[in-house]
Formats: C-alpha cells, structure tokens, sequence
C-alpha cells in the first residue's frame, strides 16, 4: 500500500550528535528481551501504548498497515551512510556486521517496506518545556533509557522497556515517530513533533 505518511516533512535527514551518542554494542539488553517473539512484542507493546494514552472520551483506534516508502522520502542516503559507520564500529561484532549489511542492502533498494502504526483518540506522546524540571513523554520516547512516563496510575507499561520492541523487529532498527497532542493550557494548540532513531 503506498501511503503518505510524511506530508508535512519537506525534507528528512538523519543526524547523529556526537555530544549526546552512548557507545553500545550490537546486542542490546533492551533489544534482546523483546528477540524471542518479535511479532508478538511489537503488536503488544505498541498497542499497549496506544492503550495507556486514552482520552477518557473515545474508545481507541489503532491503524496497522503495511506501506511501501521510497528511500529518499527517509533520507535513505544519510542513513546508508550511518549504516557504513555502524559496520566499521569497533564495537561491532561479526554477527552485528552481517545484520547491518543485511539492512544496507534494503536501504539502497528504491523502495522499502515499512509497518505503519498509527492511533487515534489519545492524548498523543506530549512534549513539556525543559524549564519545568521533568522528563516529558516525548523524551521517554525517543531519548532516554529506563524512563517511563504515564498519564496516570491506571497504564500498565511503567518500566520504559517496551519501546525496544519495534526496534528488534525491523532488520534496519529504525523507527520512526510523530505525534501530534493538545497542550496542557487548553487552548487547543497542536504541537507536532518528529524525531527519528537507529
């Protein structure tokens, strides 16, 4: 299914700063307690999310599709270039090294296939301003290890762990996010957000 799923990005490109990378090795802790069942792990995981930021208004609709991207659309080029580093890493192993020439072969394709799973009827992933003091959603997300931040004490993910689930089921550990949500004041301004991993 071919599907536009970033109209509002004129142009993606990936960068890696060097001031906010960790050294890591292949064979993440995060990854590897999800390896077992990927399937199962992704499905689970990510509806759970989608389950734990209920408006308290709406039942929740969660869209999963299978879409076609073309590379450039992803900054397939940047990305190639990040997967060349990866292999020549120092912290690689040689089974680390087959799996990222396994994804720089997919990433050099056209087109690549791609999972798509949107929801609707939530609260969004919300993003707070850095002088309140507290790790937002947002960041719990996308740049931190060990945090999870819920709307309330009825969600049942509450460790930050499952967010390593879409990475061990795709051959080219990337994920790719957006959210859109209310802010907190009421005045129904949107915020709109994308942040991308590998």
């Amino acid at each position: 299914m071919e599907k536009d799923i970033f109209g509002h990005v004129d142009e993606l490109k990936w960068r890696f700063p060097k001031a906010l990378a960790k050294s890591s090795g292949f064979n993440s802790p995060g990854l590897a307690i999800f390896s077992a069942d990927r399937d199962a792990a992704l499905f689970r995981e990510c509806l759970q999310n989608s389950l734990d930021a209920d408006d308290d208004e709406h039942p929740v609709f969660v869209e999963i599709a299978e879409v076609k991207l073309q590379t450039e659309q992803i900054g397939g080029s940047s990305l190639a270039e990040a997967l060349h580093r990866c292999i020549n890493s120092k912290y690689n192993s040689d089974e680390g090294k087959k799996q990222f020439h396994k994804a720089l072969e997919k990433i050099q394709a056209d087109s690549i296939e791609a999972l798509s799973i949107t929801d609707l009827e939530t609260i969004g992933t919300q993003d707070f301003d850095a002088t309140e003091g507290k790790v937002s959603p947002w960041e719990a997300l996308t740049n931190s290890e060990g945090h999870s931040v819920k709307p309330s004490g009825n969600t049942l993910g509450s460790f930050g762990l499952g967010k390593h689930a879409p990475f061990a089921s795709t051959p080219l550990r990337t994920v790719l996010y957006s959210t859109c949500y209310q802010n907190g004041g009421g005045g129904g301004t949107l915020g709109d957000l994308l942040a991308v991993r590998f």
